[in-house]
């Protein structure tokens, strides 16, 4: 039998970036807003649930004997 590979594309090597060409800056963590969750005034907590308070947000829990 014959070997009837093809032959492998060759690529260009890569072209240096021109010197007046600058990476993309970092942003710095001074100037990007701050994350602020989303929070539940104790007022605001209906009866029959209680607030869990999470990193993200606060969230409404049904009270254990209120399921049903």
């Amino acid at each position: 039998m014959e070997h009837t590979s093809k032959p492998v594309a060759k690529t260009r090597p890569a072209e240096p970036m021109p010197f007046s060409a600058k990476p993309a800056a970092k942003t710095s963590s001074a100037l990007t807003p701050k994350f602020k969750p989303c929070t539940i005034a104790d007022e605001d907590v209906p009866a029959g649930n209680h607030r869990v308070r999470t990193p993200f947000a606060d969230v409404l829990v049904k009270d254990a004997k209120n399921r049903n």
